[in-house]
Protein backbone atom coordinates (compact mmCIF):
# COMPACT_ATOMS: atom_id res chain seq x y z
CA UNK A 1 0.00 0.00 0.00
CA UNK A 2 1.40 3.42 -0.81
CA UNK A 3 1.15 6.37 1.70
CA UNK A 4 -0.83 7.99 -0.80
CA UNK A 5 -3.77 5.01 -0.71
CA UNK A 6 -3.71 5.87 3.17
CA UNK A 7 -7.27 6.56 4.50
CA UNK A 8 -6.79 10.30 6.54
CA UNK A 9 -7.16 10.50 9.90
CA UNK A 10 -5.63 12.40 12.83
CA UNK A 11 -2.39 10.14 12.91
CA UNK A 12 -1.35 10.64 9.47
CA UNK A 13 -3.13 13.61 8.03
CA UNK A 14 -3.53 16.87 9.19
CA UNK A 15 -5.03 20.46 7.18
CA UNK A 16 -2.19 22.38 6.63
CA UNK A 17 -2.97 26.41 7.13
CA UNK A 18 -0.46 28.81 6.15
CA UNK A 19 -0.73 29.96 10.24
CA UNK A 20 -0.39 26.28 11.36
CA UNK A 21 2.49 26.42 8.95
CA UNK A 22 3.96 29.21 10.59
CA UNK A 23 3.80 28.09 14.49
CA UNK A 24 4.50 24.29 13.16
CA UNK A 25 7.93 25.57 11.40
CA UNK A 26 8.41 28.06 14.50
CA UNK A 27 8.04 25.09 16.69
CA UNK A 28 10.40 22.32 14.72
CA UNK A 29 12.83 25.09 13.28
CA UNK A 30 13.24 27.73 15.16
CA UNK A 31 16.18 29.25 14.43
CA UNK A 32 16.36 28.40 10.40
CA UNK A 33 15.80 31.43 8.06
CA UNK A 34 12.54 32.10 7.16
CA UNK A 35 11.76 35.77 5.70
CA UNK A 36 15.09 37.37 3.56
CA UNK A 37 14.33 40.98 2.67
CA UNK A 38 17.84 42.86 1.81
CA UNK A 39 20.41 42.04 4.42
CA UNK A 40 17.90 41.12 6.90
CA UNK A 41 16.85 37.81 7.87
CA UNK A 42 14.23 36.60 10.08
CA UNK A 43 14.26 33.08 11.91
CA UNK A 44 10.64 31.20 11.96
CA UNK A 45 10.25 31.29 15.57
CA UNK A 46 10.05 35.54 15.09
CA UNK A 47 7.98 35.47 11.71
CA UNK A 48 5.63 33.34 13.54
CA UNK A 49 5.19 35.63 16.93
CA UNK A 50 5.36 38.97 14.17
CA UNK A 51 2.62 37.07 12.09
CA UNK A 52 0.01 35.45 14.49
CA UNK A 53 -0.31 38.91 16.63
CA UNK A 54 -2.63 40.58 14.09
CA UNK A 55 -3.40 36.21 12.83
CA UNK A 56 -2.29 36.95 9.22
CA UNK A 57 1.55 37.46 7.97
CA UNK A 58 1.76 40.45 5.10
CA UNK A 59 4.22 40.07 2.76
CA UNK A 60 5.93 42.35 -0.03
CA UNK A 61 7.48 41.30 -3.30
CA UNK A 62 10.50 41.96 -2.02
CA UNK A 63 10.17 39.43 0.36
CA UNK A 64 10.88 35.53 -0.92
CA UNK A 65 10.29 32.57 1.96
CA UNK A 66 12.89 29.96 2.76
Amino acid sequence: MDIDDLPKNAANYTALTPLWFLERAATVHPTRKSLIHGSRRYPHQQTYHHGGDGGSVQVTEACRWR
